[in-house]
C-alpha cells in the first residue's frame, strides 16, 4: 500500500478521479498501479530536488566570476603564480565539466517534463470532454451519438454498414456510451440484407417499438436460402415497418432473378405502419433483359417489379422510384409524396408506355401533394396525343428535372397533367437547344397554375461548352401574369434572355434571385426595372443576385438610386 503522503499528494492533483459512470465498485480514489504509482513519486522527489536546486542557483547568480576568475595578471615571471594558474585551469576545466554535464542533464530533464506536460493536458481536456459529455442527460447524448454515427456515403447499404460499425465503436467508448448506445432503440432502426442473421435479430430485438427501416438489395444474396431466411426473419416484423427500400441499381441479371424467386413469397404482407416504399432499378434495358424480352415488348406492368402492390399498406405517404413506373395499387389512396426517376438512354420500348402508365398511376393518388420527376437522356419524339389528360388537384409542389433531351416529353407533360393547385413549380434542365425549349414552354405553361406562389427555372450548363455570346444561345421567354406569386428564381447559365413580350404582372412579389447567370446584365437590369416600379408604393422587392459577374455594378446602381422604399428594391 503507498504511504498515505503520496496518497494526499495524488489526490491532491486529482489523479485516478474517474468518472462514477466508469467505477465497476467501491467509491473512494481509484489506486493507481505499483508502477504508476512509483513514476509519480519519482517525479515529485525529482521536483523537489529542481526546486532547491532552482533556489541554490538563484542565490549564487555570478558565482564563477566572483570565485574562479583572476581580475589580472602579472607580466613577471613567477613560478609560484604559474603553479596556482595550472591548478585553476583544471579546476576550471572540471568545472566546466560538471556544468556542460548539467546542461546536458537540464536539457534532457527540460525536454522529458515539456513532453510529459503536453500529453497531459491533452489527456485533460479528453477527460474533460468525456466527463461533460457523461453528465449530458442521455436523450441529449443520445442524439450526439446518432449524429456521430451518421455516414454521408452515396449508397444507402455501405451507410448502413458503416453506421453500424460506427456505433459499435462508439459503445467501446466506456459502459456508459454503451449503454446509452444499446438502450436507444432508434440506433437500431436500419435493417439491411447485408447483414448476417445474428446481427439482424440483435436489431431487431434492440429496436422492438417499431418505425424499422428496412433495405434490402439481391445484390446480398448468393443463393435461395439466404434469400428466404432473411426475408422471413423480417417479414415477421412487417406490423413494425416504417420504410422499406428495395436497392437493386447495382444488380447484376443473375441477380436479379432473384427477384423473380422472392416475389411469390412476399404478397399480401399486412404492413400498417408503412409510410415509404423505395424501389430503385438499374435501367429499363436491365429490365427487359431480366423479362427475357426485347425492348419493344418490355412489360411494364410485371408483377415480380411491383412487388409492393399487394401489400396492405393505409399509411403509405411517399414513394420513391428509379427507372420503373409504379402501377396503382391500395396504398396510393394516402399518398402525398411522389418521386420517379427514369433513364431512357435509347430505349425506345418503354417511352411508348410512359404517358398512359403515368396518367394512370396519377390518377390514382386522390391526395398526392408532390410529385417530382426525373428525366434523362430521352431525345426521341413521342405521341401522347391518345392519352387520358390527369387531373391532380390535390397537387402542390411540382419539380422537373430532364437531363440531355425530351423536349418533346417536358411539352407532353405539361399537357398531360392538370394541376390547378400547384403553388411551388421547379424546373431543372440544361442549357442546349432542346433545355432552352423546355424552359420556354415551362414560363408559358405557368398561367395554369393560377395559386403559383414559387417559381424557380435553372439551366445548368451541358458538357458540351459553346460561347455564351453565340446567337443562338438566346432564350426568348414569356413570363405570364403571376398574381399572386411571391418567390421567382432564375440561374441561366450560359443563354441570354430575351422577352418576346411585355414585362409580366407580378404584384405580389417578394424575392427575385438570379444565381450563376453568366450573360450580360442587360435583361436582368431592364427586368429589375419593370419590376420595382410595380412595387414602389409597397414593399420593396429583395434582391439576391449570387455566381453573376455584374453583381457588384447592379447593386451600385440601384443603391445610388435611393432607399429600398422609394425604389421599390432592396439590394
Amino acid at each position: 500500500m503507498m504511504d498515505e503522503k503520496l496518497i494526499s499528494l495524488l489526490e491532491y492533483i486529482g489523479v485516478g478521479k474517474n468518472h462514477s459512470q466508469d467505477r465497476e465498485a467501491g467509491e473512494g480514489i481509484f489506486y493507481p498501479s505499483s508502477k504508476i504509482a512509483c513514476t509519480l513519486e519519482d517525479i515529485v522527489d525529482l521536483t523537489r530536488t529542481l526546486e532547491r536546486i532552482n533556489t541554490f542557483i538563484s542565490n549564487r547568480p555570478d558565482w564563477y566570476r566572483k570565485c574562479g576568475t583572476t581580475t589580472s595578471i602579472s607580466l613577471s615571471h613567477d613560478s609560484l603564480r604559474a603553479s596556482e594558474d595550472s591548478k585553476a585551469v583544471e579546476r576550471s576545466t572540471l568545472t566546466i565539466h560538471a556544468l556542460t554535464r548539467g546542461i546536458e542533464a537540464i536539457r534532457h530533464i527540460s525536454s522529458w517534463f515539456e513532453t510529459q506536460h503536453t500529453a497531459c493536458r491533452e489527456n485533460i481536456g479528453k477527460l474533460k470532454l468525456r466527463a461533460g459529455l457523461l453528465r449530458l442527460p442521455e436523450e441529449i447524448l443520445s442524439e450526439i451519438l446518432a449524429y456521430a454515427s451518421q455516414q454521408t456515403n452515396v449508397n444507402e447499404m455501405v451507410n448502413i454498414k458503416n453506421s453500424a460499425n460506427a456505433l459499435t465503436n462508439l459503445s467501446l467508448v466506456c459502459s456508459h456510451f454503451r449503454n446509452v448506445v444499446w438502450d436507444t432503440p432508434d440506433h437500431w432502426e436500419h435493417i439491411s440484407s447485408s447483414m448476417n442473421d445474428e446481427a439482424t435479430n440483435a436489431y431487431l430485438c434492440r429496436r422492438g417499438a417499431g418505425n424499422l427501416q428496412i433495405n434490402m438489395t439481391m445484390s446480398s444474396f448468393r443463393g435461395g436460402e439466404d434469400l428466404y431466411t432473411f426475408w422471413q426473419t423480417i417479414a415477421q416484423k412487417a406490423h413494425l415497418w416504417n420504410r422499406f427500400a428495395l436497392h437493386h441499381r447495382d444488380a447484376t441479371v443473375e441477380d436479379a432473378h432473384f427477384l423473380e424467386i422472392w416475389e411469390p413469397g412476399a404478397r399480401d404482407v399486412g404492413t400498417p405502419q408503412l409510410s415509404e416504399i423505395v424501389v430503385r432499378y438499374p435501367s429499363f434495358r436491365f429490365l427487359a433483359h431480366f423479362q427475357g424480352t426485347s425492348h419493344i415488348e418490355f412489360n411494364q406492368n410485371d408483377k415480380a417489379l411491383h412487388f409492393y402492390s399487394s401489400w396492405e399498406t393505409p399509411n403509405l405517404r411517399t414513394m420513391i422510384t428509379e427507372n420503373i413506373i409504379p402501377i396503382p395499387f391500395s396504398g396510393t389512396t394516402s399518398l402525398t409524396h411522389l418521386q420517379i426517376k427514369l433513364g431512357f438512354y435509347e430505349f425506345y420500348g418503354v417511352i411508348n408506355h410512359f404517358f398512359a402508365a403515368l396518367s394512370s398511376f396519377l390518377s390514382s393518388c386522390p391526395v398526392l401533394d408532390r410529385l417530382t420527376l426525373t428525366v434523362r437522356h430521352c431525345d426521341m419524339s413521342t405521341d401522347a396525343a391518345h392519352v387520358t389528360r390527369v387531373d391532380v388537384p390535390s397537387l402542390t409542389e411540382l419539380t422537373l428535372l430532364f437531363e440531355s433531351g425530351a423536349s418533346y416529353v417536358a411539352s407532353s407533360l405539361f399537357n398531360l397533367i392538370n394541376s390547378p393547385g400547384v403553388r411551388t413549380f421547379e424546373l431543372e434542365c440544361d442549357a442546349d437547344s432542346e433545355g432552352r425549349d423546355i424552359a420556354k414552354a415551362a414560363f408559358s405553361h405557368c398561367s395554369s397554375f393560377p395559386k403559383l406562389a414559387r417559381l424557380s427555372i435553372s439551366l445548368l450548363k451541358p458538357l458540351s461548352r459553346f460561347r455564351p455570346s453565340e446567337s443562338n444561345n438566346h432564350l426568348w421567354i414569356s413570363i405570364p401574369n403571376l398574381p399572386h406569386l411571391q418567390v421567382l428564381e432564375m440561374s441561366t447559365s450560359g443563354v441570354i434572355l430575351k422577352s418576346s413580350t411585355e414585362m409580366p404582372q407580378l404584384p405580389s412579389l417578394q424575392s427575385l434571385s438570379f444565381k450563376n447567370c453568366t450573360s450580360d446584365m442587360e435583361w436582368f437590369k431592364t427586368f429589375c426595372d419593370q419590376i420595382r416600379l410595380q412595387h414602389q408604393y409597397g414593399s420593396p422587392v429583395k434582391l439576391y443576385i449570387e455566381g453573376c459577374w455584374w453583381k457588384s455594378s447592379m447593386q451600385e446602381a440601384y443603391r445610388s438610386m435611393g432607399s429600398p422604399h422609394a425604389i421599390g428594391l432592396d439590394v
